[in-house]
């Protein structure tokens, strides 16, 4: 578990929180109700990519927290 691995680590557990933020507000919207329909397939779309990027980087996360306890 190196420099470059520590700082990454570092990054997702501050990124992971910000992105879960941001997937709530997203679903906020959507079930607000206030979105147009072409608003709410962009919000929708966007919330897909969301969370591809939060599963990514979770996944990454896990594997840096494996290297960490080695």
């Amino acid at each position: 578990f190196g420099y470059k691995e520590q700082k990454e680590f570092k990054e997702l557990e501050t990124l992971l929180p910000e992105l879960e933020n941001k997937k709530i507000e997203i679903e906020n919207l959507m079930n607000s109700g206030t979105l147009s329909d072409d608003e709410l397939i962009k919000k929708s779309e966007e919330y897909s990519k969301l969370l591809e990027e939060i599963d990514e980087k979770e996944m990454r996360w896990l594997e840096l927290s494996e290297l960490k306890e080695e």
